[in-house]
C-alpha cells in the first residue's frame, strides 16, 4: 500500500513539476519558433496563452505567416493547440473560425477556397522537420470549406524537394459542390468535371453523421500534384519552406 501511495506521488509530483515547466517555458518556446522562422526568412506574428490545467496543456492564440518568397501569407486568427508538446506524442489542432489564405500563390491554389471555416486534425509530433522526413500520421482530419466537408486520416511528409507529399483516405460531403468550383476556377475543363462528376456519384453513400450524401476515395499529393483516386487533378505551385 505504502508502495502504491509512493508512486501515486511521485507520478503527481512530476506531472505538476511538468506543468510548471510547460507554463514557463511555453512563451520562450513560441518566440524561439519565430526566430527560427524569421530567420528562415518568414515573416511572421504570433501570440499564445498556456492554459488546461490540470488536465492536458493547451496553448491558444493567432498566427500570421507569410512564406520567404512572399507569395503565400496563412492567417488563424483563432488557433488552439491541444497536447503535451512532446516528439511522438499527438497533438490536436483547432481553429475556428478557420484558415484564411491571401497572396499570389493562392490565385492557382485555392481560388474560390481562401477561408477554410472550420479546420480541426491531430497528429503525432515529428522530432524534427526536415526535407524528406518520414511520414507523420494525420488523424481525425475535418475541414469545411463553402458548402463541402473532407473528413479523414492519411500521412504527410516532405519530399526530397521539401514539398508536401502524402496521401489520406477522404470522406467528402459535397462532393459536386467541390467539382463545380474548381471547373469555376478553370482548373478543369468541362468535360473533366462530367467525368468526374459521374464517376464519383456512383460511390455516394449517406454521411453517418449528417445523413447527406458523401463520397470516400483515396487523395494522394505526389510531386506537387494532387491525385483523386487514379486521376490526375491539377498541380499546386512550390511551396517555399525555407528547409
Amino acid at each position: 500500500m505504502r508502495i502504491t501511495y509512493a508512486l501515486s506521488g511521485i507520478i503527481v509530483l512530476g506531472f505538476a513539476v511538468y506543468w510548471l515547466a510547460f507554463y514557463m517555458m511555453a512563451g520562450k518556446i513560441v518566440a524561439r519558433a519565430v526566430t527560427d522562422l524569421t530567420l528562415r526568412g518568414y515573416d511572421i506574428a504570433a501570440q499564445v496563452q498556456p492554459g488546461g490545467f490540470p488536465v492536458i496543456p493547451t496553448l491558444t492564440g493567432f498566427i500570421k505567416l507569410t512564406t520567404p518568397d512572399g507569395t503565400i501569407s496563412v492567417s488563424i486568427p483563432n488557433l488552439r493547440l491541444r497536447g503535451f508538446f512532446i516528439p511522438y506524442t499527438r497533438l490536436r489542432i483547432d481553429a475556428e473560425p478557420g484558415i484564411y489564405l491571401t497572396g499570389p500563390g493562392t490565385d492557382a491554389m485555392w481560388p474560390t477556397w481562401r477561408q477554410m471555416e472550420k479546420v480541426h486534425l491531430s497528429f503525432d509530433i515529428p522530432p524534427t522537420v526536415y526535407a524528406g522526413m518520414k511520414a507523420v500520421p494525420i488523424h481525425n482530419f475535418d475541414i469545411t470549406v463553402d458548402q463541402s466537408r473532407f473528413i479523414g486520416n492519411g500521412l504527410l511528409q516532405l519530399d526530397s524537394m521539401a514539398q508536401p507529399a502524402g496521401m489520406m483516405n477522404m470522406r467528402i460531403v459535397g462532393i459536386d459542390h467541390v467539382i463545380e468550383q474548381v471547373r469555376k476556377d478553370g482548373t478543369i475543363d468541362k468535360q473533366k468535371a462530367m467525368m468526374l462528376s459521374a464517376l464519383l456519384r456512383g460511390f455516394e453513400q449517406p454521411d453517418p453523421e449528417t445523413g447527406a450524401m458523401a463520397v470516400t476515395i483515396p487523395l494522394t499529393l505526389r510531386d506537387r500534384w494532387l491525385y483523386v483516386g487514379p486521376i490526375m487533378l491539377w498541380q499546386i505551385p512550390p511551396i517555399a519552406l525555407g528547409l
